[in-house]
């Protein structure tokens, strides 16, 4: 939560007048959907509100919100918002020297661009991405550093007798991991974490520039198959011992199958299948 001290006075967002066609009310009916597609291609061809939007945040962080290249792009926003309203187009960002109307020098840190000069920001996104990297190289060490590492499992849920399970929980396993292996293939994701996460770094890569629904698309796709997969595996589970609403009741002998099934299962990976 922010506390903060005071307003601040609104910006003057006074859109300018449009000047509409000068056309006759004959020529207008007779030509209005090529008219309609003239807009509309115009519109598509000159859509610059990331362009614009991401200039605003480089200047802002590098001369500060209230200087007055960052004033006047916030003014061109506005105009590239409300252009498919008003039909007036913003004017160009700058990108050459003219005098004082200066292009960004240099971009923040934070936007990870190698191509173009950079700068540490020492301001809250700033601050925020360095915190970010930190944890991401601290985590990214982890993985390298525990790549060899042998797990050791916790042989007080092991009981004598459990091995006898052992093929039918590691079949069941590389059956469940082909699965699982073929939708990060399919999508492009890295790993379970990031499947399980929703975390899609490679496919938002490849999907790079499209439209964010296709995106959310195939995030609920994945996540129906995932689940696919998850129902499918606890059922086969259970269908052993009668089925899983059978297993669901509560019963006190101490050794039934299911238990000793779900220990061979616990150490192979996946407790989830058989979690009841």
């Amino acid at each position: 939560m922010l506390f903060l001290d005071h307003n601040e006075p609104a910006f003057d967002y006074t859109p300018k007048e449009a000047k509409p066609l000068e056309l006759s009310e004959n020529e207008i009916k007779m030509n209005l959907t090529q008219h309609m597609i003239n807009f509309f291609t115009l519109y598509v061809s000159q859509d610059s509100v990331g362009t614009i939007a991401n200039s605003h945040l480089a200047n802002s962080d590098l001369y500060g919100i209230n200087s007055k290249h960052c004033l006047s792009i916030a003014l061109k926003h506005n105009q590239a918002v409300d252009f498919v309203k008003s039909g007036v187009l913003p004017p160009e960002l700058t990108k050459k020297w003219e005098g004082d109307d200066l292009p960004p020098e240099k971009v923040p840190k934070f936007y990870e661009k190698n191509h173009v000069p950079t700068y540490k920001s020492s301001r809250l996104l700033g601050n925020l991405h360095s915190r970010a990297t930190e944890v991401r190289e601290f985590i990214r060490v982890e993985e390298i550093s525990s790549v060899d590492e042998i797990i050791k499992i916790d042989e007080s849920v092991l009981m004598p007798g459990d091995a006898i399970y052992q093929d039918i929980a590691q079949s069941a396993y590389h059956d469940y991991r082909t699965l699982i292996r073929s939708i990060c293939e399919t999508y492009g994701i890295n790993n379970e974490g990031q499947l399980f996460s929703g975390c899609f770094t490679a496919s938002k890569k490849q999907i790079n520039g499209k439209d964010d629904d296709q995106m959310a698309n195939v995030q609920r796709i994945v996540e129906e198959q995932v689940a696919t997969i998850y129902a499918k595996f606890r059922s086969n589970f259970f269908d052993e011992f009668g089925g899983i609403i059978k297993n669901t009741e509560l019963d006190e002998r101490k050794h039934n199958g299911v238990r000793e099934t779900f220990r061979r299962f616990w150490t192979i990976s996946f407790i989830w299948m058989a979690y009841f």
